[in-house]
C-alpha cells in the first residue's frame, strides 16, 4: 500500500484551505468537535485518488459554500508508492463543475489524460479499486458495531463485502442466471442431422434438372446463331440492291432540282442586271466617282463647326475676364469707401487725442518725490523723539514709585525724611514730561498728515505722466495708420482706374468677335450643305455597290448550279439500275430468313425462362440446405454454451468455497495474532465458524461466544478481525490505515494497549481520527482542528 505524505485541502466541503501531513511511521492523531471538517481530509483523498464522494452528495456540492465562482476547489494528495514519489490533484474547474486530474510521478507531470484514465492509472498502480482500498485503509466504529452486533446471516455478508468475496457471490449468480438462460434457448431451438439430410437432396435434384435446362439452352443458342447468320447473308444482298436502286432514285431527283434551279438561277441574274443598270443612272454622270468626296465634305464641315466654336469660346472668355474686372473694380471701390471711412475715423480720435492732451494738467514729478521724501523723513524723526520721550517718562515713573516709603535715596544714599514729599514733586515733573510727550504726539500726527498729502500728490504726478505717455503714442499710432492707408487710397484709385480701362478692353474684344460670327455661321451653313450633298452621293454609291454584289452573287450561284446538274446527269449515267424482279426476289428471302431466326428465338427465351426457374429453385433448396445447416449449428452451439456455462458456474462455486474456508483460518491467524496484546492476555485465540460468527479462547484456555463480552471487549475483537481483513485485501504490506473512533468504548488502560498494539503492526502509518483530545497522551503526534475567525479550519499540531 502507500505511505501518505499529505492532504491539501482547498475550498472543499467545510474547510477553506488546510493541509493535513501525518507521521510517516507512527499514530497521527487528528481530533476536533463536530463538523469541523476531520472526515473532510479522507473523503479528499477518496474523491482525488478515484472520485469517490460521499453518499447523498453530488460532485459540485463538494466545493465550499463561502467561495465564489471564480474560486478554486481542489484536493492535492501526495504519496510514495514502490520508492516513488506520486502526487494526484483533482479540481472543480468551471462554472459547471467539471473534475479535472492531474498526476505527477517523481516530480514529472504523468502520460495520462483524462480523468477516467487517470483514475484507472492509480488503481492499476495501487492494484486495487476504490472500494478495495476504502476497505483496507478505513476502519470505523459503526463498522466494527455491525461487525460483532450483525446476526449471522448478515455478519457472513458484511465480511464477505469487506474482503472481496461478495463480487465471487455476485458472479456466480450471474453465471448461473446465464446458465438457466442458456438451457431454455438450446431447449426452444430447432434443427437435426436428417433435416440436413432431406435439403441435401432436394438441392441435388433441383441442380440435375437446371444442368439439363442448360443443355437444351445451349443447344438452342447454336440453332438461333445459325438463323443469325442466314439472316446477315440474305439481308446484305437485299439491302445492296435496295441502296442502288436508292441512289438512282436520289441521282435523278437531284437532276430534276438542278434542272428547276438553274431555270431560277438565271431568271434571278437577269433581274439583277437590270437593277445594276437602275442604279448606276442615279450615280453623277452615270459613274462612280473618284476619291471619298464624303469625307472631304465632312472635314471642311468640321473645320468651319471648331472655328465658330472657337469664336464662341473667344467671346466667352472675353465676356468672363470683363465680368472678372468689373467684379474686380467694385471690389476695389467697396475697399476704397472703407479706407476713407477708416481715415476719418482716425482723423476723428487723432484731433480728440491732441484735445485731451492738452487739456492735461501739468505735475513737477521731481518736485513731488522731494516733498514726499521730507515728510517721510520727519515722521520717522517725530516717531524716533516720540518713542525716546515714552521710554524716558516710563523709567521716571519707575523710580518714583520705587522709592515710595524709603528711607534714603538708592542712587545717592541721600536721608529721605519725607519721601512722600519727594515723590509728589517728582510726579509734577513727570507730569510735566507727559506733557511734553503729548506735544509731540500731535506733531507726529501733523507729520503724518503732510506725509500722507505727499503721497497723494506723487501719485496725482505719476498718473498725469502715464496719461500724456498714452495720449502721446495713441496720437503717433494714429499719424501712422492714416499716412498708412492715405497711401492705400491712392492705390486703390489707381487700381480701379486700371480696372476700368480692362473692362473697356474686354468689351472692345467681345463686339469685334461677334460682328465676325455671321460670317461665320454662313461658312458653316455652305459646309453643312455641301456634306449633305456628299451624304448623297455616297448612298447612291454604296446602293449601286449593293446591287452589283448581288448580281455577281447570283451569277456565281448560277454557275454552279449548272456545274452541279451536269454532274448529277454524270453520276445518273454511271448507276446499274436493278429490276424490281431482282428486288422482289430478295425480299421474299429476306422475310424467310426473319421467320426462321423469330422461331429459333422463341425457343431459346422458352429453354431461358425454365432455366431461371429451375435456378430459382435451386437457390432455395440451397438456401433452406443453408438455413438447416444453420439452425443445426446454432443449437449445437446453445447447447456447447450451456456446458460452458455450467463449467464456469461450477468453478466459481468451487472457488467461492474455497475462498471462504481460506477465508475464515486466515482472519482467526491474524486476529488471534493481535487479541492478546490488545487485551493483555485476557483472550489468547479468535476463532471464526463457516458463518463467520467469531468466539474468543480465555488465557485459561476456555471459549467464549462473544455474546458473553462486554461492549469494549467486542469492540476489541472487531478491531482485530477488522485489522484482518485489511491485511488479507493487500497481503499484508501494511501501508496506511485511518481509524475512525475506534476508541470511544474503551478505557484508558485498554486504550493503551491497542495503541502499543497498534505501534507494532510492521510497516503501519496510522492515522486515528478523535471527537475530542482525550487520545493526545498515547499518539506520537496530535493536530487539532479549530475554527478560525474567517470561519476556516485552522490545524494546530503538537
Amino acid at each position: 500500500m502507500l505511505t501518505l505524505l499529505s492532504v491539501r485541502l482547498f475550498n472543499f466541503r467545510a474547510v477553506k484551505d488546510a493541509t493535513f501531513a501525518p507521521l510517516r511511521d507512527g499514530i497521527t492523531g487528528l481530533s476536533g468537535v463536530n463538523g469541523i471538517g476531520k472526515s473532510a481530509f479522507l473523503e479528499g483523498m477518496l474523491w482525488a485518488l478515484y472520485g469517490e464522494v460521499p453518499r447523498d452528495v453530488s460532485q459540485s456540492d463538494l466545493k465550499n459554500d463561502q467561495a465564489g465562482d471564480d474560486d478554486e476547489c481542489y484536493v492535492q494528495v501526495e504519496f510514495e508508492h514502490n520508492g516513488q514519489n506520486v502526487i494526484a490533484t483533482r479540481s472543480l474547474r468551471g462554472k459547471n463543475r467539471t473534475a479535472v486530474l492531474n498526476t505527477w510521478l517523481d516530480g514529472a507531470p504523468s502520460t495520462v489524460t483524462g480523468v477516467t484514465v487517470g483514475q484507472r492509472w492509480i488503481a492499476d498502480r495501487l492494484g486495487i479499486d476504490a472500494k478495495g482500498f476504502t476497505t483496507a485503509v478505513l476502519v470505523q466504529q459503526k463498522e466494527l458495531d455491525g461487525l460483532v452486533e450483525a446476526k449471522p446471516a448478515e455478519r457472513r455478508a458484511l465480511i464477505e463485502r469487506l474482503s472481496g468475496v461478495d463480487k465471487m457471490s455476485d458472479a456466480l449468480r450471474v453465471a448461473r442466471s446465464e446458465l438457466n438462460d442458456a438451457k431454455h434457448r438450446a431447449e426452444g431451438a430447432t434443427g437435426s442431422q436428417e433435416e440436413i439430410t432431406q435439403a441435401q437432396e432436394y438441392a441435388s435434384d433441383c441442380e440435375s434438372e437446371a444442368l439439363a435446362a442448360n443443355d437444351a439452352l445451349h443447344a438452342a443458342t447454336v440453332t438461333l446463331e445459325a438463323r443469325k447468320a442466314e439472316y446477315t447473308a440474305v439481308n446484305d444482298v437485299y439491302e445492296a440492291l435496295a441502296e442502288t436502286a436508292r441512289k438512282v432514285a436520289d441521282t435523278s431527283a437531284k437532276v430534276s432540282r438542278g434542272e428547276n434551279d438553274l431555270k431560277v438561277a438565271r431568271a434571278n441574274l437577269a433581274r439583277a442586271e437590270e437593277e445594276v443598270t437602275h442604279a448606276k443612272k442615279s450615280l453623277p454622270n452615270g459613274e462612280v466617282p473618284q476619291g471619298d468626296i464624303l469625307a472631304e465634305a465632312r472635314a471642311e464641315y468640321n473645320a468651319a463647326a471648331a472655328t465658330y466654336r472657337e469664336n464662341q469660346d473667344a467671346i466667352n472668355e472675353a465676356r468672363s475676364s470683363a465680368a472678372r474686372a468689373l467684379s474686380d473694380k467694385e471690389a476695389r471701390e467697396s475697399t476704397l469707401n472703407h479706407l476713407n471711412a477708416v481715415l476719418e475715423a482716425d482723423r476723428g480720435d487723432l484731433a480728440t487725442a491732441q484735445e485731451t492732451l492738452l487739456n492735461t494738467e501739468d505735475f513737477d514729478i521731481d518736485t513731488a518725490t522731494a516733498d514726499q521724501a521730507s515728510a517721510r523723513n520727519s515722521v520717522t524723526v517725530a516717531v524716533s523723539e516720540l518713542a525716546t520721550r515714552e521710554a524716558e517718562a516710563s523709567a521716571l515713573v519707575a523710580s518714583i514709585e520705587s522709592l515710595s516709603g524709603a528711607d534714603e535715596c538708592p542712587t545717592c544714599h541721600t536721608n529721605l525724611k519725607d519721601s512722600k514729599g519727594v515723590v509728589a514733586s517728582l510726579k509734577s515733573l513727570l507730569s510735566k514730561a507727559q506733557s511734553s510727550r503729548d506735544a509731540q504726539k500731535t506733531v507726529l500726527d501733523e507729520s503724518e498728515n503732510l506725509l500722507t498729502l505727499a503721497d497723494e500728490n506723487l501719485s496725482k504726478a505719476q498718473s498725469s505722466v502715464r496719461e500724456k505717455d498714452s495720449l502721446l503714442a495713441r496720437i503717433s499710432s494714429l499719424e501712422t495708420s492714416i499716412a498708412a492707408n492715405e497711401e492705400k487710397v491712392t492705390v486703390a484709385k489707381d487700381d480701379i482706374a486700371k480696372a476700368k480701362k480692362l473692362i473697356s478692353s474686354f468689351e472692345t474684344k467681345a463686339k469685334k468677335l461677334l460682328d465676325g460670327e455671321a460670317k461665320l455661321q454662313e461658312a458653316g451653313e455652305k459646309a453643312r450643305e455641301n456634306l449633305s450633298r456628299a451624304e448623297g452621293i455616297d448612298a447612291s454609291v454604296k446602293s449601286y455597290q449593293r446591287v452589283v454584289d448581288t448580281r455577281d452573287f447570283i451569277s456565281r450561284e448560277r454557275d454552279a448550279r449548272e456545274g452541279g446538274l451536269k454532274a448529277a446527269k454524270a453520276a445518273l449515267a454511271a448507276l446499274d439500275t436493278p429490276t424490281e424482279e431482282a428486288l422482289a426476289s430478295a425480299l421474299d428471302d429476306k422475310n424467310a430468313a426473319i421467320e426462321r431466326g423469330s422461331a429459333a428465338a422463341s425457343t431459346v427465351q422458352d429453354l431461358k425462362s425454365d432455366v431461371r426457374v429451375l435456378e430459382e429453385r435451386l437457390k432455395h433448396a440451397e438456401s433452406a440446405l443453408e438455413a438447416a445447416e444453420s439452425a443445426y449449428s446454432a443449437k449445437r452451439a446453445l447447447l456447447d454454451d450451456v456446458s460452458h456455462k455450467s463449467a464456469v458456474a461450477g468453478v466459481l462455486d468451487e472457488f467461492r468455497k474455497s475462498q471462504i474456508a481460506r477465508i475464515a483460518p486466515e482472519l482467526s491467524d491474524t486476529a488471534t495474532s493481535l487479541i492478546a496484546r490488545m487485551t493483555n492476555g485476557a483472550f489468547i485465540e479468535v476463532e471464526l465458524d463457516e458463518e463467520f460468527t467469531p468466539s474468543v479462547v480465555r488465557a485459561d484456555g476456555r471459549s467464549r461466544p462473544i455474546s458473553w463480552l462486554s461492549g469494549g471487549e467486542l469492540s476489541v475483537v472487531a478491531l482485530a478481525l477488522r485489522i484482518a481483513i485489511g491485511d488479507m485485501l493487500t497481503g499484508g504490506t501494511g501501508g496506511l490505515l485511518w481509524l475512525d473512533e475506534v476508541l470511544v468504548s474503551q478505557d484508558a488502560g485498554r486504550r493503551a494497549s491497542l495503541i502499543e498494539t497498534l505501534r507494532s503492526l510492521t510497516g503501519r502509518q496510522i492515522v486515528m481520527i478523535n471527537h475530542t483530545q482525550g487520545a493526545d497522551d498515547i499518539v506520537d503526534k496530535s493536530i487539532r482542528l479549530t475554527r478560525s475567525p474567517d470561519g476556516g479550519t485552522v490545524l494546530d499540531e503538537s
